[in-house]
């Protein structure tokens, strides 16, 4: 079974951002489609489709095409679903609902995927971090870590940020300081 699904509703663009071999690699890797499986307009969608699949990637103007940004937030954040949302007029990444939501700009995403697909895991724990930073994911992850505990610390946490917090405590119950420190040093 693939581990993704990711669906592009202009192939075009997938065209200008891979080689032939890099398209090849990537429809070995994920299912690609241009299209919402099952999707039929004025009624109402059905997101279970993604189900089966560990990552769900979209272009974000289909979702905006089809009306269902805010359905398919809902449904990415209720599920606990990896999820990434590309675009050319995403303009810095951003990770959201405790980790498991990607926007990112659609030459990063095309620039990534493939090697990003070649070594999941569905194993790994944060695999939208892998995708971001590669083989250096871990330090931005605790630097944020770190960020939400100065902030639980002086009582300006925010509902939405405790989620993610709670999330990462679980990953990192030992000295995260010190982690921080050693991946600082292996740079």
């Amino acid at each position: 079974m693939k581990h993704c699904i990711i669906i592009e509703d202009r192939v075009e663009r997938q065209q200008k951002q891979l080689t032939e071999e890099q398209w090849e690699r990537l429809c070995q890797l994920a299912a690609v489609d241009s299209e919402l499986p099952g999707y039929e307009e004025g009624k109402e969608y059905d997101f279970s489709a993604f189900d089966d699949y560990d990552i769900v990637a979209v272009h974000r103007t289909l979702l905006a095409k089809t009306n269902l940004i805010n359905e398919f937030m809902d449904y990415a954040k209720n599920k606990k679903k990896n999820s990434i949302i590309f675009s050319g007029s995403i303009t810095q990444q951003l990770v959201t609902n405790g980790g498991n939501t990607l926007a990112v700009e659609a030459t990063v995403f095309y620039q990534s995927i493939v090697t990003f697909l070649e070594t999941y895991d569905d194993s790994q724990d944060f695999p939208l971090y892998r995708f971001l930073y590669g083989n250096e994911w871990e330090l931005p992850l605790l630097l944020r870590f770190r960020f939400l505990k100065w902030k639980e610390k002086d009582g300006t946490l925010q509902r939405q940020e405790k989620a993610e917090l709670q999330s990462l405590q679980k990953a990192y119950e030992g000295d995260f300081e010190k982690r921080i420190t050693e991946l600082i040093q292996n740079i």
